[in-house]
């Protein structure tokens, strides 16, 4: 692909990612205060969401019943006071939404809801992340704090 061609493509994802924001921050209101989260370019979240991926399939998984079951797990208290990288099902639309652990983390059941069935955070340097997976037939989690 050419430089240009690159640019083009880069340009179109910013403005169809521009129409995505805004309704991933609309359905957020009244939950989180927006002016909080900041979202990352779609080669930033690429970047960040390969890191993410080596790093869980070097943990083992364990499997789950359901989501709720992994709230003690998501205790705010467990983890770092920082800005994650969360990743959501319209990351390749909009980007990943960088966020403070104390605004995600007591509201992660209302986020896998909304912008889930997963449900994956990481910080920006891998050294801690949590990482929930749904699918049709079961769900599984693996988390490291390092």
């Amino acid at each position: 692909m050419s430089d240009r061609q690159s640019k083009i493509q880069e340009l179109v994802w910013r403005r169809n990612a521009k129409m995505h924001r805004k309704s991933i921050a609309d359905s957020l209101k009244g939950h989180i205060d927006i002016s909080e989260i900041e979202f990352l370019d779609n080669g930033e979240s690429i970047k960040i969401g390969k890191l993410l991926r080596e790093k869980v399939d070097s943990i083992r998984e364990e499997p789950t019943h359901s989501f709720l079951d992994c709230l003690p797990i998501l205790n705010v208290e467990r983890w770092p006071k920082e800005r994650v990288i969360y990743f959501h099902r319209f990351t390749f639309e909009a980007g990943a939404i960088k966020i403070c652990t104390e605004s995600l983390l007591p509201n992660a059941p209302f986020f896998q809801n909304i912008l889930g069935p997963d449900f994956f955070f990481v910080d920006h340097s891998i050294r801690f992340g949590f990482y929930y997976e749904q699918n049709e037939y079961e769900s599984s989690y693996r988390y490291w704090v390092e």
